[in-house]
């Protein structure tokens, strides 16, 4: 059973996905979930840590990470964001086409608050979505894996 989480005063929600059809695809389903978080995207690792540490007093409530981008990969920012004394408590959930045991392994090892495989639908996006930040609100949470087992 997963720990309840509750979203922080600020409503933020950062992406990092270079992809620019991805983003918006991932905009449109998080505006279908109905939220009221401000979504910030950014095309690279390099881009959302500079953000995050200029901009300190931003708190989201929960960081997407793709694995795959350019100038700094997901398992690169993630690493980053972990080891900074002021970051580390942020949620990242990583993001990826693959489904690799190992790549999984590795970025739980190194802080991610979950991974997920990239559905092959658009609804199938917006359902994740709607679980994930069920997380971070006041709703009961079930199990994302138990949940969207096609996730892994």
């Amino acid at each position: 059973m997963f720990k309840k989480i509750v979203a922080m005063e600020t409503h933020y929600i950062l992406v990092a996905e270079d992809d620019s059809d991805d983003q918006l695809l991932f905009n449109a389903a998080l505006r279908e979930c109905n939220t009221d978080f401000t979504v910030n995207f950014f095309s690279n690792g390099e881009q959302l840590v500079l953000f995050l540490e200029q901009l300190l007093s931003v708190r989201p409530c929960c960081i997407f990470l793709d694995l795959n981008m350019p100038v700094m990969d997901g398992l690169e920012t993630l690493r980053c964001i972990k080891d900074h004394e002021q970051l580390r408590s942020i949620p990242v959930i990583m993001l990826s086409t693959s489904n690799n045991s190992r790549e999984i392994a590795t970025c739980k090892a190194s802080g991610a608050f979950d991974f997920l495989v990239k559905p092959e639908t658009y609804g199938k996006l917006v359902a994740m979505i709607k679980k994930v930040l069920s997380l971070f609100t006041e709703k009961p949470a079930g199990n994302i894996q138990n949940d969207f087992p096609w996730a892994y």
